[in-house]
């Protein structure tokens, strides 16, 4: 089992909405209208739904890193 963690490179956003369209509960756009992630919420989603969120983002401005979840060797 692997756990998920975001990031987003905020000096890259342009703010096309695509990543907080496809998962609302963890992306979504700051006064600026860029992105914000909610950590919390990302690992709950898993990672499946959140490769799917971080391909829409058309100028690569978020990273997913997969990594072996707590306990797990």
């Amino acid at each position: 089992m692997t756990a998920a963690r975001v990031t987003a490179d905020r000096g890259r956003c342009i703010g096309s909405g695509q990543c907080s369209l496809a998962l609302p509960e963890v992306f979504d756009a700051d006064e600026e209208g860029l992105v914000t992630v909610d950590g919390d919420a990302a690992a709950r989603v898993g990672p499946a739904r959140l490769r799917g969120a971080v391909r829409l983002c058309p100028v690569r401005a978020l990273t997913l890193e997969e990594v072996p979840a707590p306990g797990v060797p």
